[in-house]
């Protein structure tokens, strides 16, 4: 197993005991301390499912080893910043301003030391999230809530025979069938091989048989799949049951009119 050396002077145990004096070292405590470093930024992402609501670092669970989260409330976003172990000797702990604050037994939780102040990295981060917004409205231009309610209104009516813009709208209370067009349209070129629609009688018709059934319901599986990925459940560890809903309201104050506070 190779020897614990100091990321900084680059010297092991026998190294120091060796340069040092005699008696120099306190043979009861640590001569090393495990920190973990973070880097730049390396993407921005939504909130989600057991994430928590503070600033404080945290891993994601199933995220690489290599990267820790933190929660950006200016964008109500989670930001992923790089970040490696390193290990550093007593004597550089000492020197070095930067880690003057880890613990004296050197045990217990790593802490973090980022390498770049928060202001250098805030264009990082506007650049990663205005990339996902940019995915994030492609995706839901891809899964319109119209054309999903379209869909569910085709599962329940389809028993292999052609289906009117008429009937469905029934089906749906629409008062104008013609506005359905667009939405099945959409929903046919989701899925090739679906069915086709005939413009001039507004008649849709779909692939008979259970392979059609099947591919209606295949398709209702990517919508569902895709508004679960939607769900946002914010988890606040030995925190108030209302620290998640503050902080809902607070976003949404941010988006008013007029900038100014309302009653809760």
């Amino acid at each position: 197993m190779d020897e614990k050396r100091c990321w900084f002077c680059r010297r092991g145990r026998r190294e120091l005991l060796e340069e040092l004096p005699d008696g120099f070292w306190d043979e009861q405590q640590e001569m090393f301390f495990d920190v973990e470093v973070i880097g730049r930024v390396s993407g921005v992402d939504k909130v989600r499912p057991g994430d928590v609501p503070h600033s404080r670092r945290f891993r994601r669970k199933g995220a690489p080893e290599d990267e820790v989260h933190a929660f950006d409330d200016k964008r109500f976003a989670i930001v992923g910043r790089k970040c490696s172990k390193v290990s550093v000797c007593r004597i550089c702990r000492s020197l070095e301003t930067a880690i003057t604050s880890i613990s004296e037994d050197g045990r217990g939780a790593v802490p973090y030391r980022a390498i770049y102040p928060p202001t250098a990295e805030e264009m990082a981060v506007a650049r990663y999230w205005e990339k996902y917004r940019s995915e994030e409205k492609k995706l839901e231009a891809d899964y319109p809530d119209d054309a999903y309610r379209v869909l569910l209104a085709i599962q329940r009516m389809y028993v292999g025979a052609p289906i009117t813009l008429w009937d469905l709208s029934q089906e749906m209370n629409v008062f104008n069938h013609r506005s359905l067009e667009r939405p099945v349209s959409h929903l046919l070129e989701q899925l090739p091989g679906l069915g086709m629609l005939d413009r001039k009688t507004l008649t849709v018709y779909m692939n008979e048989g259970k392979e059609g059934m099947s591919m209606i319901e295949e398709l209702v599986e990517r919508y569902e799949d895709f508004y679960r990925q939607r769900d946002v459940s914010v988890a606040v560890p030995e925190a108030p049951a209302r620290s998640y809903e503050v902080l809902a309201k607070i976003r949404k104050l941010n988006y008013s009119d007029d900038g100014r506070y309302s009653k809760w």
